[in-house]
């Protein structure tokens, strides 16, 4: 297993055990369970995802400004991912519409699984990175980070709240 494997895995558990830990939950709670997400911002003045970030790990302006940038190289390099996947799943939305079902619709499928598993790739590679240039006490931190970062790029801008 390389290093970069390794890292991945236990993060992986980390945040699972982290969920699991807090019942599972989706929702925002407060600073103790969130990293330090700023409640108040949250209820109808929304921070930017990069504030949030920058909260929750306690980053320098030097720290935040490579992380707005990873973040935005992430979002380019998603942009087509995510085209695909709007495009594919309007054709498995259209082949399921005219009837179409099991092996008639592998294909749309594989299509879209693969075109989801790049989409995580870019999301995972921009996590490590911004994991890499972290100090032991940020990476201390990371477990809310990680989980934000799922689906990240999926929307219009990844810093906007939707």
């Amino acid at each position: 297993m390389t290093i970069r494997t390794k890292l991945m895995a236990a993060t992986l558990m980390a945040a699972a055990a982290a969920f699991a830990q807090r019942g599972g939950g989706g929702g925002i709670e407060g600073p103790s369970m969130s990293g330090g997400i700023d409640r108040a911002a949250m209820n109808g003045h929304p921070n930017s995802r990069i504030d949030q970030i920058s909260q929750m790990l306690n980053l320098n302006k030097d720290q935040k400004k490579e992380v707005k940038t990873v973040m935005d190289e992430g979002q380019k390099a998603a942009a087509p991912v995510k085209e695909e996947m709007t495009e594919t799943r309007l054709a498995i939305a259209e082949a399921v519409g005219s009837g179409k079902t099991g092996d008639d619709l592998k294909p749309a499928l594989d299509k879209y699984a693969a075109a989801e598993m790049r989409m995580h790739q870019i999301e995972l590679g921009a996590f490590a990175q911004i994991y890499k240039s972290l100090d032991k006490d940020q990476t201390a931190k990371v477990i809310p980070v990680f989980a934000l970062m799922s689906g990240i790029f999926k929307g219009r801008n990844w810093d906007e709240m939707n």
